[in-house]
């Protein structure tokens, strides 16, 4: 959660009710209940990774209004079942 802003801004839409969090609260919330479902350690493997960014230079007759990070997780999910696949491989 380091890399969220901290505060009340932060708006998140996520695939679990209530599907909007608002504020870093709300969704450090949602994280600590889902990682609290597990029994031990978790650990993630990234597969993919994949960084585009735009050449940004501001001047002193430019000014940056605010910015927009999109981030998108995703996992294998069972379809029968409902629940998550973390057996996967790719």
């Amino acid at each position: 959660m380091k890399l969220y802003v901290p505060d009340g801004t932060l708006l998140v839409f996520d695939v679990t009710p209530p599907r909007q969090y608002i504020g870093a609260a709300a969704y450090r919330k949602d994280w600590q209940e889902f990682l609290d479902s597990f029994n031990g350690p978790i650990t993630a493997n990234v597969t993919e990774l994949d960084i585009v960014a735009d050449q940004i230079s501001p001047t002193a007759t430019t000014a940056v209004i605010g910015w927009v990070v999109h981030e998108h997780n995703s996992f294998p999910v069972d379809l029968d079942t409902g629940r998550a696949d973390l057996n996967s491989k790719p």
